[in-house]
């Protein structure tokens, strides 16, 4: 994985590809706040925030 990513792992805490919002709760905090617009930026570039077809 590029140093980039790492960094950003080690930043949110878990795999961005492996967040799932827990949907019974109407609210909650985005812990995606964390992250600058260019990291969020580059994670969707990269094809880590993508949606994965469910089967």
């Amino acid at each position: 994985m590029p140093k980039k990513y790492d960094d950003i792992v080690k930043k949110l805490g878990f795999e961005p590809a492996d967040y799932k919002p827990d949907m019974t709760k109407d609210e909650q905090d985005n812990p995606f706040m964390v992250l600058t617009g260019e990291e969020i930026m580059w994670l969707w570039k990269q094809g880590y925030l993508k949606n994965k077809p469910t089967k």
